[in-house]
């Protein structure tokens, strides 16, 4: 049984009113059983997403959201962080009414030619967002493709946005109302990423083969400078988006941050957003929105 989180009923800690509930409305989310969906028509796209240990919860929910408003059901393939095994994975997404991929980091790299491989492992090993950006490129070869992050919710069915976008684009990311980019990459291939609203890659959609593309190993090569900037990953997708693709509808996804600490934070489900991206520094937000949409 996991503990009650005390500290959430403390005044001498310094959390605001919407984090005290965010660490209640976890624990009582904590280890609760998800009933199996039902089948449904096959979607025409791959959805993937990654995660590790410290994750699987948030990861649980949003494929559960994802499942239970889709009127389509894609095909679900994993990234694992290397720390959880397809059996666990497996396990834990049991309610999800398809066959489930589980790939395992050496996988990734694998299957990408030595050329990029070479590129991208230092980016891999210096933050996890390099393997998200590694097993996106991996899978480009079996596109189209719907990446989600594990901290987005879903409140209504994506499938017509994003088969909609497929047709659209050929890569394309979600904006964001801030501006989180690697500034020297940015300001050399797409300056206009350094103006709010920016690229955010908590959804990606890539119908392309991205290990191809003859601007990719230099974005690689100029992002090893800098493998300290843990949003290289968002940075290159955000480039690659701008100028070979777009970016998703808005209604997609709501990626804005103003109301993290707010006890009545937004209802993106009475605002018209199938989803919602809430990033590290609003993850309580995310376990209350379970709860309240």
């Amino acid at each position: 049984m996991v503990r009650f989180p005390v500290a959430a009923l403390n005044p001498r800690h310094g959390l605001t009113m919407s984090q005290r509930l965010g660490m209640i409305a976890e624990w009582r989310l904590a280890g609760r059983e998800l009933p199996n969906i039902k089948s449904k028509p096959d979607a025409s796209f791959r959805l993937v997403s990654m995660a590790g240990i410290k994750h699987l919860p948030l990861l649980r929910e949003s494929l559960y959201s994802f499942a239970l408003n889709a009127s389509q059901i894609p095909q679900l393939t994993v990234l694992s962080d290397g720390k959880l095994t397809s059996t666990e994975f497996i396990s834990a997404l049991s309610f999800w009414p398809g066959p489930i991929e589980v790939l395992m980091p050496s996988d990734a790299m694998d299957s990408i030619s030595p050329d990029i491989r070479s590129l991208l492992d230092p980016l891999v090993k210096a933050h996890p967002h390099g393997l998200k950006l590694a097993g996106v490129i991996a899978l480009s070869t079996s596109r189209p493709l719907f990446f989600s992050d594990s901290d987005i919710l879903w409140f209504s069915d994506p499938v017509p946005l994003i088969s909609k976008s497929i047709n659209n684009f050929k890569i394309a990311v979600t904006h964001e109302e801030g501006c989180s980019v690697n500034r020297e990459l940015a300001l050399k291939y797409a300056p206009e990423l350094l103006n709010a609203p920016s690229a955010n890659s908590g959804c990606i959609l890539i119908n392309y083969d991205v290990m191809s593309d003859s601007l990719l190993p230099e974005l690689l090569q100029e992002a090893g400078k800098n493998l300290n900037d843990e949003i290289n990953e968002q940075t290159i997708l955000g480039i690659l988006s701008s100028l070979r693709g777009g970016f998703l509808p808005n209604e997609l996804c709501l990626t804005a941050f103003a109301d993290a600490f707010h006890t009545n934070s937004r209802k993106p489900w009475k605002e018209g957003f199938a989803s919602r991206h809430y990033v590290r520094f609003m993850r309580h937000q995310f376990y209350r929105d379970v709860l309240k949409a």
